[in-house]
């Protein structure tokens, strides 16, 4: 029999922060049952966090902004200085934007609601395990992506203005103005099956996962202006 040679994909190693017990049992639970997933162990404080990280190796870390000792934020400084290769996910509660930009500031590289779906928290993990730059959940508010826009903050993205067709202009500018699909393909002339697939595209060119980051690529790139 022939030798399987194959290469057996790692699971992703996964640490958590939060100072609330079921928040952290619910976590384990859920990612701890996932093929492909390996859930390292949870704290309950930042300095906790700190401590772990030598000893259990992660490849991402998931971490509340609020936390008695060592709040999330000056966690993620002294992560991304010393860590620099474990991207770091904010978790917050609707209503913290203005910790989500400090928890961004200190170097994380994305941020989710606790109300975010499950399939948003796997989408956000394999984004950033896949290398991608940035993850931005779902529910981010146009103001926030504006004020992310105009930020200091590197995102980098792998494409230019140049490589996207007219009408792929044209539907990210839609996006920016918050046009339904349904609108968007009223305007162009097109059905809405062909809208999204062109979304699809124009997001996966981009390297992003939603409209927040459509959004923040546009501003930047000058295709769509404030």
């Amino acid at each position: 029999m022939q030798a399987n040679t194959g290469e057996i994909k790692k699971p992703i190693r996964l640490l958590i922060a939060d100072d609330h017990d079921l928040v952290r049992e619910g976590y384990a639970t859920f990612l701890g049952g996932l093929e492909g997933f390996h859930f390292t162990g949870a704290a309950k404080n930042g300095k906790e966090l700190l401590e772990m990280i030598p000893v259990l190796q992660p490849d991402i870390i998931i971490t509340d902004i609020q936390m008695p000792l060592m709040n999330g934020i000056e966690a993620t400084e002294i992560i991304t200085r010393q860590y620099p290769d474990i991207p770091v996910i904010a978790l917050t509660v609707f209503g913290e934007e203005h910790q989500v930009m400090k928890m961004l500031q200190a170097g994380a590289r994305g941020y989710l609601q606790k109300s975010s779906l499950k399939e948003e928290l796997l989408d956000a993990i394999e984004a950033l395990k896949e290398k991608e730059n940035y993850y931005l959940c779902k529910e981010t508010s146009m103001a926030m992506i504006r004020t992310i826009a105009k930020s200091n903050l590197i995102m980098k993205h792998p494409v230019s203005v140049d490589e996207f067709t007219p009408r792929d202009i044209a539907i990210i500018r839609y996006i920016c103005e918050e046009k339904s699909n349904k609108e968007m393909a009223v305007e162009l002339g097109v059905d809405v099956r062909s809208v999204e697939t062109s979304r699809e595209k124009i997001q996966k060119k981009i390297g992003v996962k939603n409209t927040a980051g459509t959004v923040i690529y546009a501003i930047r790139s000058g295709i769509y202006k404030i």
